[in-house]
């Protein structure tokens, strides 16, 4: 368990350049190589904030979903609910640097559109695939979230009746 967790941390960590800034595709490719070593009537659970899901990655996520059974489980920090208060603010990646700027009505309205496009998009790709959506926020307590989620054993999305 100590190496899977050392491997996710040495994957993610924003200063090692794998993750941040986003690689195009990367997403995809970890989908691809996923349809590639699992095996048909596995239990699979996928932990991202999902910024990288495209057209491609919900075929992948379609193809997967036909042979297993997947829960998504989308990591939300609360700054993507709510912008913050009006000001300008100094934002990084670990490579490149920028300013945020919310002192406008424009700038906060830009800001909520934005996540609530993304959040928006997630939750209908998900349900269009029957994937149930878990979402948890950074400020969670995650076993109490996870113990809430999957002591209610029904879905988030019914699985689709075929017609005979």
């Amino acid at each position: 368990m100590l190496q899977l967790i050392h491997a996710l941390v040495e994957h993610t960590e924003p200063l090692s350049g794998l993750a941040s800034p986003r690689h195009p595709g990367r997403f995809n490719e970890t989908l691809i190589r996923l349809r590639r070593i699992v095996r048909p009537g596995s239990l699979i659970y996928l932990i991202s904030d999902f910024y990288d899901l495209d057209d491609d990655s919900a075929k992948h996520l379609l193809r997967l979903r036909q042979h297993n059974d997947l829960m998504a489980i989308q990591v939300v920090d609360p700054v993507e609910l709510t912008p913050p208060p009006p000001g300008r603010y100094g934002i990084t990646d670990g490579r490149h640097y920028g300013v945020l700027d919310t002192r406008s009505r424009r700038g906060r309205q830009d800001y909520s559109s934005y996540f609530q496009q993304h959040h928006q998009t997630l939750h209908q790709i998900m349900r269009s695939h029957a994937i149930p959506l878990l979402q948890l926020q950074t400020s969670d307590q995650v076993i109490s979230a996870l113990q809430n989620q999957f002591g209610n054993r029904t879905r988030a999305y019914p699985l689709p009746v075929a017609a005979a």
